[in-house]
């Protein structure tokens, strides 16, 4: 079961995150914010924190290769920014212990250092034309709310298993 708990998660959250943006659009609450579900995200800094920082890396270039060529236009963006990302969580969970309370951080600095990496791409080959202030707060603060919903929603029932997964490397 552990054996496929994280493959069969990080799938379902790709999936989910197309089809969360296709069932809940902003305009079913009339709001003009736009929230961007970053599951494979979390699913990534998860995999990083429980597993190694190799599995973590591998999970990043493997995700952001398929979000790249299913979601994009431009093809190693997120390819790069999962795969870096994963590494820096590996970097940085060197100093803390794992609990809800360093998985909802580093979860939700991990979605703010891609999106503004990918708001710099962006901005840098003029595909965007939003400031800094309305990315801010129309696209970046609503972002992290819901994904800070969807970690403690994934964490709190699966703590068990994912500390199970730690206990197993521990084995190997």
């Amino acid at each position: 079961m552990r054996k496929w708990l994280l493959p069969t998660l990080a799938l379902l959250c790709f999936f989910l995150e197309s089809v969360f943006v296709q069932v809940l659009p902003s305009e079913m609450f009339n709001m003009e914010r736009v929230m961007v579900p970053r599951f494979v995200m979390i699913v990534i800094v998860i995999v990083t924190m429980f597993t190694t920082t190799t599995k973590g890396m591998t999970y990043g270039f493997i995700l952001g290769l398929l979000y790249d060529l299913m979601y994009t236009d431009l093809i190693g963006v997120y390819l790069f920014a999962y795969t870096f990302l994963a590494y820096g969580v590996s970097v940085i969970m060197k100093l803390f212990h794992i609990n809800i309370f360093t998985v909802t951080l580093v979860s939700l600095l991990s979605i703010s250092v891609l999106d503004f990496f990918v708001y710099g791409i962006m901005l840098l080959i003029k595909t965007t034309t939003i400031t800094l202030e309305d990315f801010l707060m129309i696209r970046l603060l609503p972002t992290l709310i819901l994904n800070f919903a969807f970690v403690i929603l994934l964490f709190v029932p699966l703590r068990k298993q994912f500390f199970k997964i730690i206990d197993t490397n521990k084995d190997e």
